[in-house]
């Protein structure tokens, strides 16, 4: 019998994933050749490692990183050295692959929304709120006047605009129906008491995409009229910075946590500004510079790139929170935030030369 595990099979899928982006990057930029040492390599280092530590897939996942900076390594001399005249798509190219490890590292902290950070809120999480001193209908009937004039003067204006196609004035109606039905609904509920369920925590990302994506994008706006808009990488470095500085403050919140006293949902709603915050920086520019960034007749493989990085992403936020079974969340989220947080630093610090490596691409 062949025991194999989930998690073996995931950590196969991670590596092969990653081996393959590798080895095809190499193939564009380095040719034939390139691609054939860089597989070579990762299979030496596979060999090599695996007769100083037990388990095979410990052994290739040591190998694809030593691959990774392998292939990095030989590409930044091939462009240094003054006899290779490296061309500007391949040097486009060089920073996709460098975006895409930035991407998938990005989205392995944050997908952890669903898993890791759910957990959290289910064991280690306060969510009890209420009873107050109005009863549920009469929080009901407020909430729904508080709120429900505003939206309903909005979508007045709005299906007074004529050049307004009226599929987006039926969809901001119906958007601003469900958003002041949805509060209704929680004023009813936390009224009379109410413990909400931990899944429920997960849409204060959403809102918060909602509420801060007119103000990044403004931010975005204003610093370009100024010539300050920060380049690509850069944005890709506050993203990580943003996703690290919630993990940090998670891992200060579960460090204070007990399954008998826990801790407030302050803590999550902090986080969760943090990472939507990073995913604003990051996201909205990441399949943009793909587009920008990829040979004419290659743009469709560079923005399937990009999701690949996002799925793998995901991948490696499932396998990181399988680690609670045997790390203090404190501990877990500590780590993640301190590996993103250099990871970002590392970012940061090459964002000059790889906007070089850019060319007229802003």
């Amino acid at each position: 019998v062949i025991g194999v595990t989930l998690t073996g099979v995931a950590e196969a899928v991670g590596v092969g994933i990653i081996a393959v982006t590798v080895v095809f990057f190499a193939y564009l930029t380095l040719g034939v050749n390139g691609a054939v040492a860089v597989a070579a390599f990762f299979g030496g280092a596979t060999v090599l490692v695996g007769q100083f530590v037990e388990r095979a897939a410990l052994a290739a996942q040591i190998a694809i990183g030593a691959t990774t900076v392998f292939f990095i390594l030989v590409t930044i001399a091939r462009m240094a050295a003054p006899q290779y005249d490296v061309s500007l798509k391949n040097k486009r190219l060089f920073v996709i692959f460098w975006l895409f490890l930035l991407s998938a590292l990005f989205w392995s902290g944050f997908e952890q929304a669903g898993s890791s950070l759910n957990l959290y809120a289910r064991d280690l999480t306060a969510r009890d709120f209420g009873p107050f001193a109005l009863s549920q209908p009469v929080a009901l009937i407020v909430t729904l006047f508080v709120i429900g004039l505003p939206a309903a003067y909005i979508g007045y204006r709005t299906f007074k605009r004529e050049r307004l196609w009226w599929v987006g004035k039926a969809g901001v109606s119906l958007l601003g129906a469900l958003i002041v039905g949805f509060l209704g609904y929680l004023a009813y509920q936390i009224a009379g008491g109410w413990t909400v369920p931990a899944s429920m925590l997960q849409n204060i990302n959403p809102t918060f995409i909602v509420l801060l994506a007119p103000v990044f994008g403004a931010l975005w706006t204003w610093l370009s009229t100024v010539n300050a808009n920060p380049s690509i990488p850069v944005k890709f470095a506050l993203g990580l910075f943003g996703l690290a500085a919630g993990f940090f403050v998670v891992s200060w919140g579960a460090a204070q946590a007990t399954a008998e006293n826990p801790v407030g949902a302050h803590w999550l709603v902090v986080t969760y500004f943090l990472h939507t915050c990073g995913e604003l920086c990051l996201s909205p520019v990441g399949l943009s510079s793909m587009t920008k960034l990829a040979p004419e007749h290659r743009v469709g493989q560079m923005m399937g790139i990009w999701f690949v990085s996002t799925a793998l992403g995901n991948l490696f936020a499932g396998l990181i929170a399988g680690r609670l079974e045997g790390l203090n969340p404190s501990s877990l989220f500590w780590t993640v935030a301190l590996i993103v947080g250099g990871a970002g630093v590392v970012a940061l610090l090459t964002a000059p030369p790889v906007k070089r490596l850019m060319g007229d691409v802003e």
